[in-house]
């Protein structure tokens, strides 16, 4: 009889860490997409400045020593480290089984803002062939992009509705696809230029989106990678909201910006859905 009391007190100490572990997880899940967020959000708003101020406007050369493009660049290398410090702190926390399991919301947002990026990437790859030579690639690129937005709808509806099947599967791949094409597509279009600063941060977009939605497909094939998928996409929502004032486009620019809102719409949800291992 002695044993009750001491035994129901470890008990309810125990549930109270548990509990405290996941009010902990949630609260980590709310902040990392708005960190990711107003970063980008600022590396942007200086994006804008230095493409308005460092370009020669008779040759289209950067000048050098410029202060806001130091700036920029510290802001970024500031940024990824602490996403890097960020993310150390999941190593030990592992996802569950199901891709829909892993990514499952108690909220509707997470839906509402994968359909507004799926119905972007819808609109960027018509304005990507109509504003374009409308070759071949260009052709390609828009029945991908198409494809994409789709696959995208779908994957958050079928998260929505906790349906899991090889259609997961497939629809990740096609949204990995389509970035690696836009990026190969979009290199062609900017190999000639010599002045590197007019598209560095856009291709530092598409590397670290490509990397961020192939950990995130990994969910769908059974290998979860929880703790690089958030880095990658932290990495992946600020690039893209730099590169989005400097798109060599309208469709560039929905489409960056589209990207950035795929990947941060998931975020809350899969670090939500994290327990230790």
């Amino acid at each position: 009889m002695e044993d009750m009391p001491h035994t129901a007190y470890a008990g309810r100490f125990n549930l109270c860490l548990a509990l405290k572990g996941m009010v902990n997880i949630s609260r980590k899940g709310k902040m990392y997409a708005p960190v990711a967020a107003f970063l980008g959000v600022v590396g942007a708003v200086l994006r804008i400045v230095e493409l308005k101020t460092v370009f020669e406007p008779e040759t289209g050369l950067a000048m050098r020593g410029q202060p806001i493009t130091g700036s920029l660049i510290l802001l970024s290398a500031v940024s990824v480290t602490v996403f890097i410090i960020l993310s150390l702190g999941l190593k030990k926390m592992e996802s569950p089984a199901t891709y829909s399991g892993a990514l499952e919301s108690k909220s509707s947002l997470a839906l509402i803002a994968s359909a507004l990026a799926a119905l972007g990437l819808a609109i960027g790859s018509v304005l990507y062939f109509v504003g374009g030579t409308r070759g071949p690639a260009e052709l390609i690129l828009m029945l991908c992009g198409l494809l994409a937005a789709v696959s995208a709808f779908l994957l958050s509806r079928n998260v929505f509705f906790q349906r899991d099947n090889s259609g997961n599967a497939i629809f990740s791949t096609i949204i990995v696809i389509f970035v690696c094409l836009w990026m190969v597509l979009e290199y062609k279009l900017r190999s000639a230029d010599p002045v590197i600063l007019h598209y560095v941060y856009d291709f530092l977009a598409l590397c670290s989106a490509a990397v961020a939605l192939y950990y995130k497909a990994g969910f769908t094939f059974d290998r979860p990678r929880p703790s690089r998928t958030i880095l990658f996409s932290m990495i992946a929502c600020y690039f893209c909201l730099v590169a989005t004032p400097g798109g060599s486009g309208s469709a560039q620019k929905i489409y960056f910006f589209c990207l950035a809102l795929l990947l941060i719409a998931d975020m809350p949800a899969i670090i939500g859905n994290l327990k230790e291992k």
